[in-house]
């Protein structure tokens, strides 16, 4: 266990630090405006995947997990059938992108122009659905060190190329990297098709439909602070927001690992009726994570300024401001990167997609008082800060019930999810 703990958290690092590298590159190269474009975006891609995917990530490291390991055919099937309903959902999503670009852009960018962009990231959600469904088969049978390859290809190195390879505009830098993921998660992919596998489509659809609003909201809310900048304050302040929202990202996807091993384990360990160990180990983990991410809020607060300077440029010295008031939300959104996959594993009910809806209600009801009060920027920033501590905490009262009752065998999970 503590191998696969390692070797995640090596893949993750080698991607934030490569992630960080892509951002760098695009400050130094774009002009501002060209700079907030794509990470404006980036950002709005992190939702079209959850769309894109529905669910299926989770769906095959579920399915998998409990009925796949030793069955090469009933692996195969579930394999197939996630690519079938989001290979069917990137479709959709092209096509609306297409027919729709011009009004959809100006809802999203708050201004027009960017229509062509928003085409390109239907492209890039094709790939981002084979690449999240490739990923989670490999975590199914805890084959971390493969997963690890995919995750720094695909969030690391092929951005990067992007950026690299497209000086000019962030539409071209978007579009190599749609193709290049289609490039990766479909080889990935194509290794470990079987012919001859049962398509078991309707379980994974309705396992998937549940927790995917619930990922469409989270991602919605990691989304929604840079698109509400967008239209209140301009698109230079909206970027500067998107920055913020970045480094949060990154410091959460420090923890990702956890969670990623997590999910597999414990579905494992379900299995083995070991939940002892299990509580032990999570225990021990939530011990260790809360202490060491308030820790490097604390740094990011008392280095904001030289570190926007140094990592953006000068005339990015904006971005400083937001990034104090949205790095606090690293805190409780930690927690929730870390037991989300547990909660996911232990029960078939969308606890998580329900208890983000209720961070989005709160995070709605505050951005409403402060248009009726006319508040600034500071404002904003603390209803997304104060959203997401509702989430953390909520989490972290359903991470505690899943560690006192029985972890679900797979007949129940199996009738649970029948019509």
């Amino acid at each position: 266990m503590t191998r696969d703990y390692v070797i995640s958290f090596i893949a993750e690092g080698i991607a934030v630090a490569l992630s960080l590298l892509v951002y760098r590159v695009a400050a130094t190269t774009w002009a501002p405006a060209t700079f907030a474009e794509y990470a404006l975006s980036r950002k709005i891609l992190s939702v079209v995947l959850v769309i894109a995917l529905f669910g299926m990530d989770t769906a095959v490291v579920r399915f998998v997990a409990f009925e796949g390991r030793g069955r090469t055919a009933a692996a195969a099937g579930y394999l197939r059938a996630a690519l079938m309903i989001g290979g069917g959902a990137s479709a959709l999503l092209i096509a609306i992108f297409v027919t729709l670009g011009g009004p959809l852009a100006q809802a999203l960018y708050g201004e027009d122009g960017h229509a062509s962009v928003l085409a390109i990231l239907g492209i890039a959600s094709l790939g981002g659905s084979l690449y999240g469904i490739a990923y989670g088969y490999e975590r199914a049978f805890l084959r971390i060190g493969h997963a690890a390859v995919l995750l720094v290809l695909v969030t690391g190195l092929v951005p990067l190329v992007g950026v690299a390879g497209a000086p000019a505009s962030a539409g071209p830098a978007l579009l190599v990297m749609g193709v290049g993921w289609i490039v990766v998660g479909g080889g990935a992919v194509a290794l470990r098709l079987h012919s001859g596998a049962a398509v078991p489509i309707q379980p994974l659809f309705a396992y998937g439909a549940s927790r995917s609003l619930g990922l469409l909201l989270q991602m919605g809310l990691l989304t929604a602070p840079a698109v509400v900048a967008a239209h209140r304050f301009g698109i230079v302040e909206s970027g500067n927001v998107a920055f913020a929202l970045l480094v949060l990202g990154l410091l959460s996807t420090l923890l990702t690992p956890i969670g990623v091993v997590l999910m597999p384990r414990s579905l494992h360990l379900a299995l083995e009726r070991d939940a002892v160990t299990l509580r032990r180990h999570v225990t021990a983990l939530v011990v260790v994570i809360v202490p060491a991410v308030a820790g490097m809020v604390i740094v990011v607060q008392l280095v904001a300024d030289p570190l926007v300077a140094a990592y953006l440029g000068p005339s990015y010295a904006g971005a400083a401001p937001a990034l104090r008031a949205f790095v606090w939300a690293a805190i409780p959104w930690s927690v929730f990167v870390a037991l989300r996959g547990l909660i996911d594993a232990s029960d078939v009910r969308p606890l998580n997609a329900r208890n983000v809806l209720i961070a989005c209600t709160v995070y709605a009801v505050l951005l409403a008082s402060a248009g009726v009060w006319r508040l600034d920027q500071a404002a904003y920033s603390a209803a997304f800060v104060i959203s997401v501590a509702v989430l953390g905490a909520l989490t972290l009262v359903e991470g505690r019930r899943a560690l006192s009752r029985p972890l679900l065998p797979e007949a129940v999970v199996e009738d649970a999810l029948q019509p």
